[in-house]
This record gives structure tokens, C-alpha cells and sequence, in this order.
């Protein structure tokens, strides 16, 4: 997709980050979903509270329990609060 974008200059911003984001996770592919956060830091954006809890969301859903914990954890020392309510 980015590929494609970028070949007709189509530059994707926080929202299509987002919306990719939301559809990896959803398919239980919470990995990619973490490559993206990388490529909007790249691109000179920042992730927001959507893509962090669209990511721990994800890895709940996948059962990697272990792993969302210490990322919510990091999250809150860095200052990013999250939203887990509807997990």
C-alpha cells in the first residue's frame, strides 16, 4: 500500500497509519501493527492514544498478556496514557 501511494505521491498521514494499524491488528498480526508505528516515525509524525491502544488491544486479543503489560507499563513511564476500558 505504501509502495502504491508513494508511486502516484500520495503521502499517507496519521489517519492512514491508523486505519493500517487497526486492520493488522484486527488480523491478528499485532507485529505488523508495530511496523507501522515505526514508518509514522519515520515519516516525521507522532502515534497517538488510538494507535497505542489499537496495539495493546491487539496483543491482548492474541494472548501475549506478558508482553502487553510491559508495554503499558513503558507507555505510562513515558507519559502516554492509555485507554484499556473496552478489552
Amino acid at each position: 500500500m505504501f509502495r502504491t501511494m508513494n508511486s502516484v505521491r500520495i503521502r499517507p498521514d496519521v489517519s492512514t497509519f491508523t486505519a493500517l494499524t487497526k486492520c493488522f491488528c484486527q488480523m491478528g498480526k499485532v507485529d505488523f501493527g508495530f511496523s507501522v508505528v515505526g514508518n509514522i516515525f519515520k515519516s516525521g509524525f507522532e502515534a497517538d492514544i488510538v494507535i497505542f491502544t489499537t496495539l495493546l488491544k491487539g496483543l491482548f486479543k492474541e494472548n501475549r498478556v506478558k508482553m502487553q503489560s510491559s508495554c503499558f507499563t513503558k507507555l505510562q513511564r513515558t507519559g502516554i496514557r492509555v485507554i484499556l476500558l473496552l478489552i
